[in-house]
């Protein structure tokens, strides 16, 4: 699973909760405010990710020179060994925390949406992705610094685009509560509870402990 398709998969937990008609306005909120926590503690795991990509993108031609380039990518290793350890284990933690919320909470709201589209994939999001997320975080990693090892000054521009291509950030996975198309008139009767959601500050972020 990329990034990309990630973010997709919870799109589409969004989309198709809003557009349920079986689910009413009083329960359609509190799924809303437990997918923004999803996607907020996926944002979190790919922070390392977000930073380094900044970085790529100040990046001069002659940073690819050493003594630079070996700085940079002791950098890189210092970040991944970070992310192996201490994050693993906090994002792990708070997509447990929220499981149990799914299951408890979530769950019993969406009736029968819950075995269709991709709320049926919701267990394999945050059990058996846990670690696969972490996995793609450091995978991520590696390939930038994997970019960076052998590159030539002119690759620099290219090396961008690669990671670009490949990459997804809170720009594909925050407007998931923002106007992308989610609420429009095809679904009047959840209007109201979404604009009182909307007018609430948008998505309240459930308590995941440490």
């Amino acid at each position: 699973m990329s990034e990309r398709q990630l973010a997709s998969q919870i799109r589409g937990m969004t989309q198709a909760a809003v557009a349920d008609q079986r689910i009413g306005d009083q329960d359609l909120v509190p799924i809303l405010e437990f997918i923004s926590s999803v996607v907020l503690v996926v944002e979190q795991a790919f922070t390392s990710v977000y930073t380094q990509l900044i970085e790529l993108s100040y990046a001069r031609p002659e940073d690819l020179l050493e003594p630079r380039r070996t700085q940079i990518l002791k950098s890189l290793d210092s970040v991944l060994e970070r992310s192996r350890y201490r994050d693993v284990e906090e994002i792990c933690s708070r997509l447990h925390h929220l499981s149990e919320h799914y299951s408890a909470v979530i769950r019993p709201k969406l009736g029968h949406l819950a075995t269709e589209s991709e709320w049926a994939e919701v267990f394999a999001l945050l059990n058996e992705y846990e670690g696969r997320i972490m996995l793609l975080v450091r995978s991520r990693l590696r390939d930038i610094g994997a970019s960076l090892e052998t590159a030539k000054t002119n690759d620099l521009d290219g090396i961008r685009k690669q990671q670009e291509r490949q990459s997804t950030s809170s720009d594909v996975l925050l407007p998931i509560f923002g106007s992308c198309g989610i609420r429009s008139s095809a679904y009047p009767a959840k209007q109201a509870s979404w604009n009182s959601w909307r007018r609430g500050g948008g998505p309240q972020v459930i308590a995941v402990s440490e």
